[in-house]
């Protein structure tokens, strides 16, 4: 017999699906789970997939981490690893072998659930599960769709028809992902959660030594993939305002990668129009990031759209005073003390609030830090995360 088309599809349910209230719920035993992904990057759905797929490890279940591009440096790093993880190699945008090669991967795992975190792969796995795989999809959406999915709405809203729970990293998520789908079906915020970092003062002084930073400068320090919604621009202009009223001694650090070569010279060529090449130095990709949350002595982050960035919640792990846009989860994640709050696309505001932490005494700035410490560690856990994963998965009220 051939491949049989699974039917749950057109209205009729698998025997393993279950109805709650009219929604469906995932099988009640998960024992393997298959995380799809584009490519393993920088970015943060793929640490928050790779963080869960450890977790979950932890608590035997079975993993499969697919990739449809190459692996890369951080897929590479991670063949090794306690779960499995794949990668299918594709290089077009409609890769009818990709689709195929996608299908053997997910009849040979057999998952209890796939787990999607892009719209990219989406349409992809709807295909491949129609081939008799009796799993639940559930989407997670990780960001306010800053630029490029409008052309694609109707196409991701007819493919989410065939998606069983949506989840997000936050509230405003939620919302942006609701008026994209049109999704009238329950949507579970499931913040991101992170492990505590290590600080090791000796990696830090390494990398004070290694960019020419004196031990007494005041390093601001950002990771991420390196994006226009980054805000990167906004940065330069409030460290241009700084430089004309403040003589300190003080760098920003910014640790990732460019995504975008016409962006890429755009920042550059601005950097040199400011004068600012000695104060703000770039570290392209760097896999010790720890390193530089070891050197650091606050985190700032100038982006224009965000989900909820795992790179705060590792630098509140690190004790690390952060300045943030209000954009996104975040405004929730550094209430009540936990961090500074400015405006998007405001430099003016952006340099204020740095100029703060350089004037504060060094008691304000470590209150400021262990809020944010406090704060990461009570609700923004590896364990809570992954723990409200395994309930979606599973069936189970949040």
């Amino acid at each position: 017999m051939g491949d049989t088309i699974d039917l749950s599809f057109f209205g009729i349910p698998n025997p393993q699906s279950i109805y709650v209230n009219g929604v469906l719920m995932a099988n009640k035993s998960v024992n393997r789970v298959a995380f799809i992904l584009p490519k393993f990057g920088l970015g943060g759905a793929e640490q928050v997939v790779l963080q869960l797929s450890n977790e979950l490890s932890l608590q035997k279940i079975e993993i499969l981490c697919v990739c449809f591009e190459d692996l890369g440096i951080v897929g590479e790093k991670l063949i090794d690893s306690q779960f499995e993880i794949i990668s299918i190699g594709s290089e077009k945008s409609y890769d009818l072998l990709s689709l195929f090669k996608l299908r053997d991967a997910l009849k040979k795992f057999n998952p209890d659930v796939i787990s999607l975190h892009s719209y990219h792969v989406l349409p992809y796995t709807v295909v491949a599960k129609l081939f008799n795989l009796k799993c639940d999809i559930v989407f997670t959406a990780h960001g306010l769709l800053y630029s490029g999915f409008e052309t694609k709405k109707w196409i991701n809203r007819f493919f989410s028809l065939f998606i069983s729970k949506l989840t997000s990293v936050s509230d405003d998520v939620a919302l942006r992902h609701r008026e994209y789908l049109s999704w009238k079906k329950p949507i579970y915020t499931i913040e991101n959660g992170s492990k505590v970092i290590k600080i090791d003062p000796l990696s830090g002084l390494s990398i004070r030594k290694e960019f020419g930073i004196p031990n007494d400068s005041f390093v601001f320090l950002t990771i991420g993939n390196l994006k226009p919604e980054k805000g990167i621009e906004y940065l330069l202009d409030a460290a241009f305002l700084m430089t004309k009223n403040i003589h300190d001694n003080y760098v920003f650090l910014i640790v990732g990668a460019f995504q975008d070569k016409k962006y890429y010279e755009e920042i550059i060529q601005r950097r040199a129009d400011l004068n600012l090449t000695e104060v703000v130095l770039f570290a392209n990709y760097r896999e010790d990031v720890s390193s530089f949350y070891s050197c650091a002595d606050a985190f700032f982050l100038s982006s224009c759209s965000e989900g909820l960035p795992m790179v705060v919640l590792e630098a509140m792990s690190c004790k690390l005073p952060v300045v943030s846009t209000s954009v996104g989860g975040l405004p929730k994640v550094l209430s009540d003390g936990a961090g500074i709050l400015v405006a998007p696309r405001s430099p003016d505001e952006l340099a204020l609030a740095m100029k703060s932490l350089l004037n504060n005494e060094d008691d304000c700035r470590n209150s400021l830090a262990m809020a944010g410490y406090e704060k990461m560690v009570k609700f923004y856990s590896l364990e809570r995360m992954s723990r409200d994963y395994l309930n979606v998965f599973s069936g189970l009220e949040l």
